[in-house]
C-alpha cells in the first residue's frame, strides 16, 4: 500500500491508496475534463482577426431593397393560394352548407340532387368534418368533376 502524506485526521487509518473514489471525486474530474475541452475548443482554430470589416462598396445601402435578404414566404404562398384562400380555408362551413355541397356534387357527376351515391356521401363527410370557405367556394365554381377534383386537392385540408 501507498501512502500519501495526509495528517491522520483525513486518513482515519485508511491509505487513499486503497480507497476508492467517490462520486463527488469522479463528477469533480469530470467537471474538470469537461473545463479544459472548453477552453481547447474555444481557443483552438480561431484564426480570424476580429477588428477589420470586409470592405462594402459606395453603392451599397443596407437598407434599401437590394441590400435586403428575400423575405421568407408567406403561409398563403406556401400553400399556393392567394391571402384570400387562405384565410377561408380557416372558416369552417355551417352543416346546412354542405346540404347544398352535397347536392352541387351530384349536379356536377351528372346525377340527380338527392342521389345517395357513394362519392357524393363521401364529400358530404369530408364537408362536416373538414369543409371550410375556400372549398365551398370553389365547389360553387366547379363545373366539371375534374374541376371537383382540384377545388378537393387544394382547399379539403385535414387535420
Amino acid at each position: 500500500m501507498v501512502d500519501v502524506a495526509l495528517p491522520c485526521s483525513q486518513r482515519n487509518g485508511v491509505s487513499l491508496a486503497a480507497k476508492p473514489p467517490s462520486y463527488t471525486d469522479r463528477s469533480r474530474a469530470r467537471f474538470g475534463a469537461y473545463a479544459v475541452a472548453l477552453a481547447f475548443a474555444a481557443g483552438a482554430g480561431c484564426t480570424c482577426s476580429h477588428g477589420s470589416e470586409p470592405e462594402k462598396s459606395a453603392d451599397y445601402h443596407p437598407t434599401s431593397p437590394d441590400g435586403l435578404a428575400a423575405s421568407p414566404p408567406s403561409s398563403a404562398q406556401a400553400a399556393g393560394m392567394t391571402a384570400q384562400e387562405y384565410r377561408d380555408v380557416h372558416i369552417h362551413v355551417p352543416h346546412e352548407l354542405c346540404n347544398q355541397a352535397f347536392e352541387r356534387i351530384n349536379v356536377i357527376n351528372g346525377k340527380p340532387p338527392g342521389d345517395g351515391n357513394a362519392l357524393a356521401k363521401m364529400q358530404y363527410g369530408a364537408c362536416v368534418t373538414n369543409g371550410n370557405k375556400a372549398w365551398y367556394k370553389c365547389l360553387l365554381a366547379a363545373e366539371t368533376p375534374a374541376d371537383l377534383s382540384v377545388c378537393n386537392k387544394r382547399f379539403m385540408i385535414g387535420p
